[in-house]
């Protein structure tokens, strides 16, 4: 007998209750190592962004372009760089214009000789006198196009005679032959496998846990003959390439543009980073500052490198958002360099190092301490932030006493340059400012950085505290805040505040019913004193006797 109840009624015994785990506490997701941005590419969704890993980025992006065709190319090998250079994912929303096509590919099916054809024409189309027995909807959108084909295995019956099939595999392939999907399955509706789940190929698809593929059964009569070309072991009918998405002429309008941005705010996946990849379309730009306010994400953008320090100012002074009260969340990169395109499609050339940058925050956040705490107060710049990047040669050598650097930081641009430490030359991200022209704690790149995840940390795991009792929720939230930033203070986050309202403390918070609403609101606030980023030495030196 067991020694407990897990229930207990009116009998003698013990009751062991549910545990309850009250040590939860804020901890870094893998949002801290994923970066969002959008682009023109030569495959991808174009109604939902997508998540691009360095294992899928081929297949999910298509194969990088030369940025001399179109600087739009330029996307493409940076998020390639970024994967390379720490980035754990970007999630990307495919830039797409108005004038694109997007077909469907029939299988059709010849009634009197058994042959097949594969068609591609839009939906409800007439697509000929075969007997259309299966649509495919592919949603990845490849400019390159794919190749499907049939395949029905050999059923035989109890005298061994070979007998026709309803059961087919449908391969769905790229361009060169690497296989997308293989689905199994059968074009009879009330096909059943073993356990009585259903084999009908559209129920086989939907529980493939890939929402990238649709396919719909035209004929659910139809069945494989065994003389057919795709019956039996090592058999297949196979489709030339089919070319059922035609881009279209990559121009896009700010509807495109906004539609793409707004996709990137409601999208479920998780992301702290924006990058603009090389972008110099002034709607995307200030689009994607907007996706950085919404999800509360640094944003890194690109002045090109081949512009002089004063173009450069220029350029900073057109862009809107810099004089928005959430200009602090963004960075600019000015990177007057040419180098090697580590994915070996470009030569020599400019690069933007927005997405590098970027990606070198992702993987400096890796790395946590014994508190659980990531080292975003220090920022990538300086010794630091070295570009891992060969064949670099600098282009623009700023004045030597040192006033176009003076002007570079006063409008917030951070360079991108060589420099010269103890150990030797190297081109480095030369400074941290973000695009707050005040002079203020939130000029600095880690401040901003540390104040996004406060934020972020804080309403994730308060979240939980919804539809709880009041006094429960009060209780909870000033638990969890005194233990983050504890060890905030711990981790060199915070410093003792020089301001007379904080009591000399590196953090001061208030949890309370709100006064309009007592009764189911909450308001919680809180003061925190970051530790700032050494820009600038000062180094004295006299002689004595």
């Amino acid at each position: 007998m067991v020694g407990f109840y897990r229930q207990m009624g009116e009998q003698p015994g013990v009751l062991i209750n549910r545990t309850k785990d009250d040590s939860v506490v804020p901890t870094p997701s893998n949002a801290s190592r994923v970066y969002a941005t959008a682009g023109r590419f030569t495959r991808g969704r174009i109604d939902r962004p997508i998540v691009v890993t360095r294992s899928n980025l081929k297949r999910m992006l298509g194969k990088g372009e030369p940025i001399r065709e179109t600087a739009l190319n330029e996307a493409w090998a940076q998020i390639f760089e970024s994967l390379e250079n720490g980035a754990e994912a970007a999630i990307v929303q495919r830039l797409i214009a108005d004038g694109f096509t997007h077909m469907d590919v029939f299988v059709l099916k010849d009634l009197n000789d058994g042959s097949f054809e594969f068609v591609v024409a839009p939906a409800g189309a007439d697509v000929g006198d075969g007997d259309a027995i299966l649509k495919i909807h592919h949603l990845e959108c490849h400019n390159d196009g794919v190749r499907v084909s049939i395949h029905a295995p050999s059923v035989t019956d109890d005298d061994g005679e070979e007998q026709d099939t309803s059961v087919i595999t449908v391969t769905i392939s790229d361009a060169d032959d690497n296989v997308l999907f293989q689905i199994n399955g059968s074009l009879s509706s009330t096909d059943t496998d073993d356990y009585g789940n259903s084999i009908f190929l559209p129920d086989v698809v939907m529980n493939s846990g890939s929402d990238a593929l649709e396919i719909e059964v035209l004929d659910t009569f139809a069945v494989i003959g065994a003389d057919s070309a795709a019956y039996g072991f090592g058999k297949e009918v196979k489709s030339d390439v089919l070319q059922y998405f035609v881009e279209g002429s990559p121009v896009y309008t700010a509807d495109n543009l906004s539609g793409a941005c707004e996709k990137l705010k409601a999208t479920p996946h998780q992301y702290d980073y924006v990058a603009s990849c090389g972008s110099q379309s002034i709607p995307l730009l200030v689009g994607l500052m907007g996706v950085a306010y919404r999800r509360l994400a640094l944003y890194a953008w690109d002045i090109p490198g081949s512009l002089s320090p004063d173009e450069a100012i220029a350029l900073m002074n057109t862009i809107g958002f810099l004089n928005d009260k959430d200009s602090y969340l963004a960075r600019a990169y000015w990177a007057p360099i040419k180098s090697r395109d580590v994915s070996g499609v470009n030569p020599v050339g400019y690069l933007g190092t927005s997405a590098l940058n970027t990606a070198m925050m992702c993987d400096r956040n890796k790395e946590t301490n014994v508190y659980g705490v990531q080292r975003r107060n220090y920022p990538v710049a300086g010794r630091n932030g070295v570009l891992p990047r060969s064949g670099i040669r600098q282009q623009y050598f700023p004045s030597s006493d040192g006033l176009e650097l003076s002007s570079l930081a006063k409008a917030r641009i951070n360079p991108v340059l060589f420099d010269t430490f103890s150990d030797g030359s190297f081109c480095i991200f030369t400074d941290s400012l973000s695009c707050n022209k005040k002079n203020s704690k939130s000029k600095l790149v880690a401040v901003a950085d540390m104040s996004a995840f406060v934020d972020k940390a804080v309403a994730s795991i308060i979240k939980s505290a919804l539809q709880r009792p009041m006094a429960e929720t009060i209780k909870f939230a000033n638990r969890i805040l005194e233990s983050l930033f504890e060890d905030l203070e711990k981790s060199g986050w915070i410093v003792p505040s020089q301001e007379p309202e904080m009591d000399g403390l590196a953090a001061k918070f208030d949890v309370r019913p709100n006064p309009q609403n007592p009764y189911d609101a909450v308001d919680i606030s809180y003061g925190i004193s970051y530790d700032g980023t050494t820009r600038q030495i000062s180094i004295s030196q006299t002689i004595k006797r």
